[in-house]
């Protein structure tokens, strides 16, 4: 299961059901303001209150909008950039695509940073243009990434 934390006054709202739904979860996703509110730590420190936190298995994205994201998976903890695009033209449906393409590729057998990389590519293809919707279908934009990951020899 998978758990986007999607507000922070969502999490804070929610602190009481959060560890029986976080220990149900395999994916975590945030923004980086959700996850500090979320483990009681300052941004700069989440990949830390990450590994000493939540389970070891759990794979969890920190999202930060332009700068990328801040990935833990099997124990490390590695930025993972965002793909720069020549001109935004809307942010709107960015953190929304990112998440499905992030989702997508874990599904597909991706490894997470491939996973997180492929999202970076769907979230660049929102942001320029007018409109919460990407060019192309996202399963087109993870054949595309699996067929770059694969010629690089990860799956």
């Amino acid at each position: 299961m998978a758990v986007n934390l999607a507000d922070p006054s969502c999490v804070a709202r929610a602190a009481d059901a959060m560890p029986g739904l976080l220990g149900l979860a395999s994916v975590l996703i945030g923004n980086a303001q959700e996850l500090s509110i979320l483990l009681g730590a300052p941004p700069s420190r989440i990949g830390e209150a990450v590994r000493s936190s939540l389970p070891p298995g759990m794979v969890v994205a920190a999202t930060m909008g332009g700068d990328g994201v801040l990935l833990t998976a099997g124990g490390r903890t590695e930025a993972v950039p965002a793909r720069r695009v020549d001109r935004v033209a809307d942010t709107t449906g960015a953190g929304d695509s990112w998440t499905g393409a992030f989702l997508l590729g874990l599904a597909d057998g991706m490894e997470p940073r491939d996973a997180a990389a492929m999202a970076a590519e769907a979230a660049a293809a929102v942001v320029s243009r007018i409109g919460a919707h990407a060019p192309e279908p996202l399963a087109a934009i993870g054949r595309e990434r699996r067929g770059a990951a694969a010629r690089e020899g990860r799956r």
